[in-house]
Order: C-alpha cells, then sequence, then structure tokens
C-alpha cells in the first residue's frame, strides 16, 4: 500500500516541479539505495548490537526506501515511454502498453523463480544484492540515453490550480442553485459546474480539468479488480500451500505458484494484442478500451468462482496444485484486459499537462483495493471458500457500476503533441459514446466462455528484481 501511495508524489514532482526524466532518474537512486540497505543488513553480524543481532532497523528503513522508489516511477515509466510517440504514432501506443506490460512480467517471472532459489542456496544477502545491482545497471543505461529523449517541461502546480478551480465550480454552482431561491440575485444557469472557473482561468486549463475528472471517474469501480487481482499474491498462495504441490516429481514452493502469473501473462500479451484484438477488428467489432476493461472484470470475477470451488472442495480432502490452474488462467484473462487497459487510458485520455498525476491516480487505485481486502477480511470473518464467493461478486457489483459510468463517458483524441506538431490536430475531438449494451454482450460472452474453463499485475510489486530486469 505505501509504494502504491507513493506514486502520487511521483506524479506531482513530475508533472509540476522536476519534469519525467529527472524524476525516474533521482528516484531510481533512493530505489537503489533502499535495495542497497536490504542487502547489507541483511549480512550476518552487520546488525549486531551487543549479543543480539536485530534486522528490524535495516528492513524498516530499506523497505521504506524502497516503496518511495518504486512508488515514485510507476506512474512516471508508463508515461515518459508514451511521451516518445508523436501524433502521426498515436495508434502505436496500445502495442505500446501491452510490450511495456509485458517487460514488467518478464522482470517478475524471472524473479519469482531465481529469488527462492538464491535465498535458499546462498543468503538473503545475495537476493537482496543482485536486484540492487541490476536497478544500478539499469539506471545507468537510463542515464546514458537522456540525449535521446523526447522530454517535456514540467507545467507548474496542477494540483492547486485543479483544486482552485473545483473551489470556483462548487461555489458558483451553489450561488446558482441560491440564486433560484433568492429575488435579490439574478440566476444565470451555466452549462456545466466548472465554467465559473473561466473567469479566471484560460479555457484549455479548464478543459483539462473536465478532461481528468472524466478519466477519474472511470477509475471508480477499479480497486474492486484489484482487491481481487491481489489476493492472487496471497490468498491464493495460502490455498497452494494446502495442496499437493508435486509436478513431475518435483515439489514446488508455495511462494513459486504466482510465477505462473506473469508467465501467462508472457504468453497472452502478444495473443490478445496480436491475435484476438486484431481478429475482432478485422471482423469490424473492435473491443474499446471500456468494453475491454468491463469484460475483463467478468473473468476477474470468475476466477474467484473458480477459486471457491477450488477451495470447498479442498476442504473436504487433497487436491492437486493442478486444479488452481484453471483461475490462474481466467485472472491473466483479466489481468491484461483491465490493467495493460487501464494504463492505456490513464495515458490517453488524460490532459498533457496531467499524465503522472493521473497514472498516479490510477496506480492509487491498487492501494485501495489492498484496504479492501484487510477490511473485509477483518469484518467478515468468512470461511475461505465463502469468502472467495462474496470477493467474486463484490466484482461483479463493481462491473454493473462501471458499466453505467462507461454509459456516460466520451472518449477524446490522445494530445501527444510533440515539438509542436499537433497544433493542427483537433483539440478535445469525441468519438460516439461507448454503447453499454455492446459491453453487455461482449462479457456475457466471454462469461459463458471461460465457464468450462473453470469447471493479475502487476508483478513488479512482488519482488525488487522485476523493476531492474
Amino acid at each position: 500500500m505505501a509504494a502504491y501511495s507513493s506514486s502520487l508524489l511521483g506524479g506531482y514532482l513530475s508533472d509540476s516541479i522536476l519534469g519525467k526524466y529527472k524524476t525516474i532518474l533521482y528516484v531510481s537512486l533512493i530505489y537503489v539505495l533502499g535495495s542497497t540497505v536490504l542487502a547489507v543488513t541483511a549480512i550476518p553480524g552487520v546488525t549486531t548490537v551487543g549479543d543480539q543481532e536485530t534486522h528490524w532497523w535495516g528492513v524498516a528503513v530499506g523497505l521504506s526506501l524502497v516503496a518511495l522508489g518504486t512508488g515514485g516511477i510507476k506512474p512516471v515509466v508508463s508515461t515518459f515511454v508514451g511521451d516518445q510517440f508523436g501524433p502521426s504514432q498515436a495508434h502505436l501506443l496500445p502495442t505500446i502498453f501491452h510490450m511495456f506490460y509485458f517487460c514488467i512480467n518478464l522482470g517478475a517471472f524471472a524473479s519469482m523463480l531465481m529469488n527462492p532459489i538464491i535465498r535458499t542456496q546462498l543468503s538473503y544477502s545475495v537476493a537482496f544484492g543482485l536486484p540492487a545491482f541490476l536497478l544500478l545497471v539499469a539506471t545507468l543505461i537510463f542515464f546514458l540515453g537522456r540525449n535521446k529523449y523526447s522530454m517535456r517541461p514540467p507545467t507548474g502546480s496542477v494540483v492547486y490550480t485543479s483544486l482552485d478551480m473545483i473551489r470556483l465550480g462548487i461555489v458558483g454552482r451553489c450561488r446558482t442553485f441560491l440564486s433560484r431561491f433568492s429575488n435579490s440575485v439574478a440566476y444565470h444557469p451555466t452549462a456545466t459546474w466548472l465554467d465559473p472557473a473561466l473567469k479566471k482561468y484560460p479555457k484549455q486549463m479548464v478543459d483539462d480539468l473536465r478532461a481528468a475528472l472524466s478519466v477519474l471517474t472511470v477509475f471508480i469501480p477499479i480497486p474492486l479488480f484489484w482487491a481481487l487481482y491481489d489476493q492472487s499474491a496471497s490468498r491464493w498462495i495460502f490455498q497452494a500451500r494446502n495442496m499437493d504441490r508435486h509436478i513431475w516429481g518435483y515439489e514446488l514452493e508455495s511462494d513459486q505458484i504466482p510465477a505462473i502469473s506473469p508467465l501467462l501473462v508472457l504468453l497472452f500479451v502478444p495473443l490478445f494484442d496480436r491475435g484476438i484484438y486484431k481478429l475482432l477488428a478485422k471482423c469490424g467489432c473492435p473491443p474499446r478500451p471500456l468494453q475491454r476493461m468491463a469484460i475483463g472484470m467478468v473473468f476477474t470475477a470468475v476466477s474467484f468462482g473458480c477459486a471457491a470451488v477450488v477451495q470447498f472442495y479442498l476442504d473436504q480432502g487433497p487436491l492437486s496444485i493442478v486444479w488452481q490452474l484453471p483461475q490462474w488462467v481466467i485472472l491473466c484473462c483479466g489481468e491484461i484486459m483491465v490493467s495493460v487497459t487501464g494504463l492505456e487510458m490513464a495515458y490517453t485520455q488524460s490532459p498533457k499537462s496531467m499524465k503522472s498525476l493521473i497514472m498516479a491516480m490510477w496506480l492509487l487505485t491498487v492501494a485501495i483495493g489492498n484496504f479492501l481486502v484487510v477490511l473485509v477480511v477483518e469484518l467478515a470473518k468468512l470461511p475461505q471458500w465463502q469468502e472467495f464467493v462474496f470477493f467474486s461478486g463484490l466484482m461483479m457489483v463493481g462491473f454493473f457500476l462501471f458499466l453505467l459510468i462507461a454509459w456516460r463517458y466520451e472518449y477524446r483524441l490522445e494530445e501527444n503533441d510533440k515539438d509542436d506538431d499537433d497544433k493542427d490536430q483537433p483539440k478535445n475531438s469525441e468519438f460516439d459514446p461507448l454503447v453499454a449494451k455492446d459491453i453487455v454482450a461482449s462479457s456475457s460472452e466471454s462469461s459463458s466462455s471461460s465457464t468450462p474453463a473453470g469447471g493479475d499485475g502487476d508483478g513488479e510489486s512482488d519482488a525488487i528484481m522485476s523493476s531492474a530486469v
């Protein structure tokens, strides 16, 4: 939660003060420092005080720096990647974000397989030290390419101006409402609630805020997705711990099981990007971003339905770990359709002055989702299989809420100006509104097709090595 919450700081520094490049560079050094602290303090004898060896302060300091570092660069790296593409290359952005997610999961897959082996065969200090070294190398490579990047300067404190515009809008709407019942005040209705801010701020700034708030509205149900997805790295591991993990004569460690998630992502990202989406486009029905996200939520709910069935039978007797495979496959489909598409939405639909900040808000939904899990688990006290059923139903509630939001959402063209190349591009252009019945139809087909199979992620948050690789 701390890592995803600190993404707000990274987004603010990037958009308002330092710019994307400097934010990534400086915060990466904090990330390296935190990883180094973990590695050094894990060496036997380093933290010895008297006759006792205490590791707690090294872990506390190291993890705090790592949380600040990883959270600080998360919202900035993806937006910095998008900034390298001009208006004529905007059609490449969906593929780029798929490849970005592919690279994240490649690192996560390597770390999940290697770290348990390294810490067992060598030591914890080596298990922490190798990611620190790789991250340092990655930061150095990033620094060496500084003259080849397209860099946009920071735009000033968008947070203050945005809050002030919201204040003016609310005050203006209240005055308009009260004027209806007052004979001494003239009644002046406005087209939108933010129009009073036009008296103080340029129209472009007000339009940017409108666009940002529209994107943030789409994010409202997203914490429910993360509340389910992130349990694959906790509750699903506990489930695997009680299962027979022998595969072809080799017993898997329970904390190695989540490695299947990034492995499936590596397989499915090209399948979705180059296969399924392209095929649907050729058939004349390309799934739009909000449609993909809605269908992904259904997949996620179904995966937890599968987990509930597995848990129910596991409570009756031993089961092979193979029975967990369907829920991982279905969850992976949901992850690609929600998480990858969400990255794309957060970048392409946000104004250029707020891209990192909006990306930070997208990442903040992960922290909110984690908090929801803690809240539900502590308050509900349900048997595990019933808890999985509850979260599956909760995701479907989020799905229908998402439909209501998607019905009113209007897409806007990406304002990816680079070297003033987009001066002739139309601003705030809109596509046709999303037709919710298309989502329902697509979701029904996906749900029915995934049922026989049942009979996330951000992998980079699970291990330090993933960002370095």
